[in-house]
């Protein structure tokens, strides 16, 4: 029996759909999956799955003995120390990821920059591992053909206020957008809705509509917009992530207006010309210029944009194909 340790934190709506195909894989392998939320759930016999490098390590101190698995979502100890700015918390959590990568049975990361960065940080040179990225949602075609939806520059952004997600940045740009073309409008999507109107006052801008929606609505908000914000800094938990952001929008035809510094992104998706990549460190006049020539110089038809986009769910969104390659590592880690 394979046991899905999940603390209740663990599972949320940018998780779930990585856990179900990893139930999905498990049945495909032949066995019985089931969720815990504690160890006392867990039997000797059981093989563990964790997605946090902390409850692997925890598990294997109860049960040494157990086959354990692990999904790396991300890289915990920088991702810590840039929004804590303590050296204790990253210190406790390399040690969570080191002793893991060491003694878990199997891997699963969410990009190749990910690997490359447990090589170079921990001297991790095994093979027992699986490459699968962080996706929830698979394409809609109706939302490409939405009326209008391609004729005037209608921006979103979803997710929270923190500063990695550089809101700032975003305001900071449409700021400069509204200006050049009246009909721009920017909708906002986040729970944090006092403080996402306190910032837009600050900027001075008014075509903005702010709104909390829950998940089963978001596809309705997302078949509106011509573009979406996901910018980001040139810093390491940036670079090995595969943001499931990127993923919401092309499944729903959305230009997604995103920095470059996603290692996977560079190597995965082929989603020119409907694609508007920035630089690392680029100025909101420049984005916005980027935006400008953009609109200027190209107008998206519906099918074209739905035959660009499909390509990255054939292989990089594909669920069958991840479902099948760990359902082949899972037979092979209980034969061995």
């Amino acid at each position: 029996m394979f046991k899905l340790y999940l603390k209740r934190r663990s599972v949320n709506p940018a998780t779930e759909h990585y856990i179900s195909l990893i139930e999905r894989a498990v049945a495909g392998s032949g066995f019985k999956s089931s969720r815990v939320n504690s160890l006392n759930e867990i039997g000797k016999g059981d093989i563990i799955i964790t997605v946090e490098a902390k409850d692997c390590f925890f598990a294997g101190l109860r049960y040494p003995h157990n086959i354990k698995i692990n999904w790396f979502q991300g890289i915990t100890p920088e991702e810590a120390f840039l929004v804590y700015r303590n050296p204790l918390r990253k210190w406790l959590w390399r040690i969570f990821e080191s002793l893991t990568l060491r003694h878990a049975d199997f891997n699963l990361f969410v990009s190749q920059a990910m690997l490359q960065h447990y090589r170079h940080v921990y001297g991790y040179a095994r093979s027992n591992y699986l490459i699968m990225p962080c996706y929830n949602q698979q394409i809609r075609e109706k939302s490409f053909f939405t009326t209008g939806k391609y004729r005037q520059p209608s921006f979103i952004y979803v997710g929270t206020l923190s500063a990695w997600q550089q809101i700032d940045l975003v305001l900071s740009v449409f700021a400069i957008v509204e200006k050049q073309n009246h009909k721009a409008t920017l909708r906002i999507l986040t729970h944090e809705t006092a403080q996402a109107h306190e910032k837009v006052k600050a900027y001075g801008i008014t075509n903005v509509v702010i709104e909390s929606v829950p998940l089963n609505m978001l596809a309705n908000q997302l078949a509106i917009a011509k573009y979406g914000f996901l910018l980001r800094a040139d810093h390491s938990v940036n670079r090995v992530a595969t943001p499931t952001k990127m993923n919401s929008y092309l499944a729903h035809g959305v230009i997604p207006i995103y920095s470059d510094v996603i290692d996977d992104f560079k190597t995965n998706l082929n989603i020119s010309p409907f694609a508007l990549p920035v630089h690392a460190g680029a100025t909101a006049t420049e984005i916005a210029k980027e935006i400008h020539n953009f609109e200027n110089q190209l107008s998206p038809d519906a099918g074209v944009v739905l035959e660009q986009y499909s390509e990255a769910f054939k292989r990089y969104y594909n669920d069958e194909y991840y479902i099948n390659r760990l359902a082949a590592a899972l037979k092979g880690i209980v034969a061995f």
